[in-house]
């Protein structure tokens, strides 16, 4: 039998009988027409749709507004009680998708999807597979409407990616050429990312929440244009349900920060985030910390620990220090700053700290030091009058010890008790150091001996 139709179909109230979730967040009519043929249970049909009254709802690539010029193109054939494939061709996108009829509803068995050509990828096994080059892939969206969705992620079927994205955003945050490589799915996700900024996989279990990150090298870009913040989705508030975290990323570059070796355990429950373990090398120091993420809304991040190091300069010269030519350090204390742990900047930094240099040397003094120098002999009158400090310092001062007590409020550490131990003079020291913008100001009191 040979037939001809024509209507409007309203996709949303297609989602439960075809298996779809995605077609929920599809408002609008699909005005249609089409022909085909029907043999007994066997069907063969093609049909052209226009797509100017349909919206969607959903982050890219399936996104659309309402208005917006479209068509697509339907074939399909099967058999209405046991299968039945769909062909699908919108603007420079093709896909396939098949069902199998099983205790008297359709089930989608499998599916796949081209980003960038007209021509529909093989049919994995199962779940849906999407491969080619796409724009944005709106991560911290997807993960709202995850969020958001009765049924979670295990309301969607598998997907399989084998993708290149001209940029993916998550957290915020806008990270370019990225390919994606493996499976998300219910019970879980393994991804194989690469790019100029991510390279590594990332894993998730479902029974027990468990997350697993390993990854070469990751360099965190500024927020996005527009945003002071991450966004508030899925993941950005401190609670909720159990998940066990370990990281390791080889190569950490954040804000012109370059650390490695950096790990991390963590464990979330439905008040916030504990944080066991985190260690790193950056610029020659290690660091060992714990801490957690906790209380209201995007909450407060702390951490404490202890900070150690042969040799400090390289780690000072980061912030914009200096003034020091090498010393042992080693340090503690306690610091925090607003939001999540990865909201983490130097210019909204709190806390405090004890730090303490061992066998350095001072080298260049910068001209934000202004000096009162207290002498008693008198064959230094005469330089003390005229600034000469060579007979002091010479090409630069060896102490035994410098240490003090710092207190960080917004980026800048300020101290009252910056003692200076040497050979030659005992020095004391109050005032700041601001560590975003590489700025400081010290008074010091420098006793010849």
């Amino acid at each position: 039998m040979q037939f001809q139709t024509r209507g409007a179909l309203q996709p949303a109230a297609a989602a439960q009988p075809l298996d779809l979730p995605a077609l929920g967040a599809i408002s609008g009519l699909l005005p249609y027409s089409g022909e085909g043929v029907l043999a007994g249970d066997d069907l063969q049909f093609r049909a052209q749709g226009d797509l100017q009254g349909v919206a969607s709802r959903l982050p890219s690539p399936l996104n659309r507004v309402a208005g917006a010029a479209g068509s697509v193109a339907i074939s399909g054939q099967g058999n209405l009680s046991s299968r039945l494939r769909v062909n699908v061709h919108a603007a420079a996108q093709a896909g396939s998708l098949v069902w199998q009829r099983q205790q008297n509803r359709w089930q989608l068995a499998a599916g796949s999807w081209q980003l960038d050509g007209h021509t529909a990828p093989p049919l994995p096994p199962a779940g849906i597979l999407l491969t080619g080059r796409g724009g944005v892939l709106p991560v911290d969206a997807w993960l709202q409407v995850l969020h958001g969705n009765a049924g979670g992620l295990s309301a969607w079927p598998t997907l399989i990616l084998r993708s290149h994205w001209q940029s993916v955003r998550f957290l915020g945050r806008d990270w370019p050429d990225v390919t994606l490589q493996g499976q998300v799915a219910g019970n879980g996700l393994a991804l194989q990312l690469g790019g100029p900024a991510i390279a590594g996989q990332l894993r998730y279990e479902a029974v027990p929440a468990q997350f697993s990150v390993q990854l070469q090298h990751l360099d965190i870009p500024p927020l996005a244009k527009g945003q002071g913040t991450a966004p508030d989705a899925a993941g950005r508030h401190p609670g909720g349900s159990p998940l066990a975290l370990t990281a390791h990323i080889a190569r950490l570059q954040w804000d012109d920060h370059a650390l490695q070796d950096f790990s991390l355990e963590g464990r979330r429950n439905a008040t916030g985030w504990q944080f066991p373990h985190l260690s790193a090398q950056w610029a020659g120091s290690h660091w060992t910390l714990a801490g957690e993420w906790l209380g209201q809304g995007a909450g407060i991040s702390r951490f404490h620990g202890q900070m150690q190091a042969v040799d400090i300069a390289p780690f000072l010269q980061t912030l914009g220090v200096d003034s020091l030519d090498y010393a042992r350090a080693r340090s503690e204390g306690d610091l925090h700053w607003p939001g999540p742990p990865w909201d983490f900047a130097l210019a909204h930094l709190n806390g405090n700290a004890r730090l303490t240099f061992r066998d350095g040397r001072l080298g260049k003094l910068g001209a934000g030091l202004s000096w009162l120098v207290l002498v008693n002999p008198t064959s230094l009158l005469s330089d003390v009058l005229t600034f000469n400090y060579r007979p002091l310092f010479g090409n630069g001062l060896f102490f035994s010890r410098l240490s003090g007590d710092f207190v960080l409020d917004e980026g800048v550490a300020t101290s009252r008790n910056v003692v200076l131990q040497s050979s030659a003079v005992e020095a004391k020291a109050e005032g700041s150091v601001d560590l975003q913008r590489h700025g400081l100001n010290l008074a010091l009191q420098v006793y010849p001996l």
